[in-house]
């Protein structure tokens, strides 16, 4: 029963895509054979900050959620990160997070590596778990490290492909950027005059008013992914002067049209000290996150632009009440033709995050699902500040 189990595990090894499918195959197996009241395998993330995966056998959703995910870096479970060897102990003393039982923990290892650990409590129908018992749960934490080993390499090899992609499409870009957006922009003048023109002969009727109201809105969009692709292309080196961050974002605010379900707060504080910076640059970082907090409100919401300071730096936060990014496309929002949304190509928040590194600046982002984002850009002050 033991061989059968073990072969099964490692058949999920090639057959399964998924890892965590895979992880809680290993996870049941060591339940299963080593007769156990649960197992329970945990990942650490590869920033060594918490678990990316907890997977558990023989406890119902609730308990298991009750457990939640428990700390590697204490107790016998930190031990068994530190001490990277199997930890086999016949009763646990009261204080530990297995009060009384006996427990069997290996760690999860390749070349010296420990991706995390497997391990299982309470021996059915012993007082404690064998040295044999051991040997198999070694067996199965060396195949969980051979699943999360090929994860890793997959999503490694993936990250790679996709950035190449991204490369090869921004060289092309750039060849057709000059062409392209000279070609569209003239276009987009002549239908924007027209909508103007009409605007003044047409009766002021609600139907018409409305759908040139469109039109107008549609090449306003158009013209600003033109401006995205050709600012991106040809971006110059900054001309960095003493400049007032409240007065740049003033004059961005003042190009940007916001939409009516839009309320707009501002909290500047007037007297900041001066930034290096290129004010037009600067000031194409400020209208492109303002755009973005207002695309991410698409029913309306609070568009909040603060600016402060702190002992080194001058910043500004732009916060909004909108949809909000989820956590696994935080780290791709700054890379150049990644976008979830329905509109645009993806280049505003990179020209925003190019343009800030340019200016001896920095952006950073905090958002929650369904209840904002907040983006805020640090820069130095000026030396004579």
């Amino acid at each position: 029963m033991q061989l059968q189990a073990l072969v099964q595990a490692s058949r999920a090894l090639t057959t399964e895509v998924s890892l965590e499918r895979v992880l809680q195959k290993i996870a049941d197996v060591a339940h299963d054979i080593l007769a156990a009241h649960y197992a329970a395998l945990g990942v650490i993330d590869p920033a060594g900050t918490g678990l990316s995966e907890f997977l558990t056998s023989g406890i119902d959703d609730a308990t298991r959620r009750a457990i939640g995910p428990l700390p590697t870096d204490t107790g016998v479970l930190g031990q068994l990160i530190t001490e990277r060897r199997p930890i086999r102990i016949r009763r646990l003393a009261p204080q530990s997070e297995f009060s009384g039982c006996s427990f069997l923990g290996v760690p999860i290892m390749v070349r010296d590596r420990a991706y995390g650990s497997l391990h299982v409590t309470d021996k059915q129908g012993a007082e404690e778990f064998s040295e044999a018992d051991e040997s198999l749960a070694v067996v199965l934490a060396s195949q969980a490290a051979i699943a999360i080993e090929n994860a890793y390499a997959f999503r490694a090899l993936r990250e790679a492909q996709e950035e190449l992609i991204r490369k090869e499409k921004l060289a092309a870009l750039g060849q057709l950027a000059g062409g392209v957006g000279h070609e569209l922009r003239n276009p987009l003048g002549v239908i924007k005059n027209s909508v103007y023109y009409l605007n003044m002969i047409l009766p002021k009727d609600e139907k018409i008013q409305k759908h040139l109201g469109i039109l107008d809105r549609e090449v306003a969009n158009s013209d600003r992914i033109v401006a995205e692709l050709l600012d991106f292309a040809r971006v110059k080196a900054s001309v960095r002067e003493p400049a007032g961050l409240v007065a740049i974002v003033r004059a961005a605010l003042d190009r940007l049209p916001l939409p009516e379900p839009v309320a707009v707060q501002l909290e500047l504080a007037e007297s900041m000290p001066a930034i290096l910076v290129d004010t037009h640059q600067v000031g194409q970082i400020v209208l492109n996150l303002l755009q973005n907090a207002v695309q991410a409100m698409p029913d309306g919401g609070r568009l909040t632009v603060s600016t402060g300071q702190d002992p080194e730096h001058v910043f500004l936060t732009v916060d909004d009440t909108g949809v909000g990014i989820p956590a696994e496309n935080l780290a791709k929002i700054f890379q150049p033709l990644f976008t979830t949304k329905g509109k645009g190509i993806g280049l505003g928040l990179a020209l925003a995050r190019d343009l800030a590194e340019a200016n001896g600046g920095r952006i950073t982002v905090e958002s929650t699902v369904d209840r904002g984002s907040r983006f805020t850009v640090l820069f130095e002050k000026a030396a004579h500040a």
